[in-house]
């Protein structure tokens, strides 16, 4: 897997083993912007993105 991006997804199943932190530093490492963060003891992926104004925020938020 050398470049996140560009693989495919897929399902993960509750018995699939969590990444060890070497590979969500490597994983993560080409994505710009983006996370690993724990909250109540789950690993999430976050990008928290900023916007000048109101209007900029939901015309992105459209297109998503």
């Amino acid at each position: 897997m050398s470049n996140l991006a560009q693989q495919p997804i897929t399902l993960c199943h509750k018995d699939t083993p969590a990444l060890t932190p070497e590979e969500q530093a490597r994983l993560l490492a080409p994505l710009q912007d983006w996370e690993v963060i724990v909250e109540n003891g789950v690993s999430k992926l976050r990008r928290t993105y900023f916007f000048t104004d109101y209007v900029s925020a939901q015309a992105f938020a459209l297109q998503v």
